[in-house]
């Protein structure tokens, strides 16, 4: 494992970190463009979504310092449709997103990250056993891909997944199998825990490390398993009594959270979408449901990458984002239903759709939409830096063709929409 402590030791000095005094004269200045994104510091939250042409991918790091890896994508490549792999086929996607971790995460934590949490069992967002770089020999006989390779890099203190005794057994794979055989040897070896997701519970993920300094940082546990907060302390609507099990498909089972820093409210919720008949062929509204759980929020990670099933009226209409955060991957990530459910009866001031990659075949198809004035693709990486207490926030879009993290863009400062 003395390779993979020197990655951790090199990664940052290598990649041009830039110390946090380069934020000092930062007011949504041009002088940071083409500039390496400047490092965290301790009350700021970071929301990083990490392109790399593979799956979804993401980062945070929240005021006190405390981290999360949420997701990291390992799949197949040769499908022709798929976005360009980036930096390069050099290295497996998983590499590419510790290298990318390890230079933005707090120096001072070490291999150390707090939380891990995988929002469900596909490929494309924890990896399989169909797919590896390695194999993980001696070591719980799993391969290293996705988050399994992460564990190469990384210690983790809490592991979350769907996974829980009275689990829904619905669509176990690879991925799922995979996943498993990973977090049980780290919890084996005293590496990490593995908490089940206790649907509504407040806080059961929270800050660790100056906990008492930041009383407005909370983390609401929303969904997991077609199980969704129904808004009242102790209350969830149980969906698995109304939808047969032998229906549901694994994208719906995603676990979902709202992140709220002072106003700052922010959603995540892997790949909930399909609109899943009740038992009188009414909508169970799995998605428009976890919506009104969440409220008005001012970025929403999209969910279901915003393919056509999922980004519904129900939900968009509750969350009402001012900012929608898409981890594209392939061309068809990019629909005129869903554009439209984020966009329509909203001004350019009130939304803007940003997703990490868009096909310009795919732009040219849908060149008479009218939501493209809304659309801002970074082609490559989007990062969410929110400051003062929680009170504003602004949107860089990063280069990718290499492990620099070069400012392309800043959007922003904007006022955040909570009080």
């Amino acid at each position: 494992m003395g390779s993979r402590r020197d990655f951790l030791k090199t990664s940052a000095a290598a990649l041009g970190a830039c110390g946090v005094g380069a934020w000092a004269a930062h007011g949504g200045a041009e002088e940071l463009i083409g500039q390496t994104l400047p490092d965290w510091r301790e009350g700021e939250m970071f929301l990083h979504f990490i392109y790399n042409g593979i799956g979804e991918n993401m980062f945070y790091v929240f005021p006190d310092g405390t981290t999360m890896l949420l997701d990291t994508g390992e799949r197949t490549t040769d499908q022709e449709e798929n976005f360009p792999i980036l930096p390069n086929k050099s290295r497996s996607a998983s590499e590419w997103i510790a290298r990318y971790v390890a230079a933005v995460k707090p120096q001072d934590s070490g291999r150390s990250i707090d939380y891990m949490m995988l929002s469900h069992y596909h490929l494309d967002h924890g990896g399989s056993g169909k797919y590896p770089s390695a194999r993980a020999d001696g070591r719980g006989d799993y391969v290293l891909s996705g988050l399994a390779n992460m564990g190469e890099f990384f210690d983790f203190g809490a592991i979350y997944d769907r996974g829980n005794p009275d689990q829904p057994k619905f669509e176990l794979s690879g991925a799922y199998e995979n996943f498993t055989k990973f977090a049980e040897w780290k919890v084996s070896q005293g590496v990490s825990t593995r908490p089940g997701f206790v649907v509504g519970a407040l806080d059961q993920i929270h800050l660790t490390k100056k906990p008492d300094s930041y009383p407005d940082f909370h983390i609401r546990n929303l969904a997991a398993n077609i199980v969704v907060w129904s808004g009242k302390e102790g209350e969830n609507d149980d969906l698995r009594l109304l939808i047969p099990e032998a229906n549901v498909f694994e994208n719906a089972l995603s676990l979902a959270i709202l992140i709220s820093y002072g106003p700052f409210k922010y959603f995540t919720g892997g790949d909930i979408s399909d609109d899943y008949k009740d038992p009188q062929g009414g909508s169970a509204n799995i998605e428009g449901r976890v919506g009104t759980a969440a409220g008005e929020v001012d970025v929403c990670k999209t969910n279901h990458h915003t393919y056509k099933d999922a980004m519904r009226r129900e939900f968009t209409s509750a969350v009402r984002a001012r900012f929608y955060i898409t981890n594209a991957w392939t061309y068809r990530h990019l629909c005129d239903n869903t554009m439209t459910n984020m966009t329509e009866g909203r001004s350019v001031d009130e939304t803007t759709v940003c997703p990490t990659w868009v096909a310009p075949k795919r732009l040219a198809e849908l060149a008479g939409c009218s939501w493209h004035e809304y659309l801002q693709p970074a082609y490559g990486h989007v990062v969410v830096r929110v400051i003062d207490g929680g009170r504003r926030y602004f949107v860089y879009h990063l280069d990718a063709t290499d492990d620099r993290r070069r400012i392309k863009r800043i959007l922003g400062p904007f006022e955040s929409k909570g009080k």
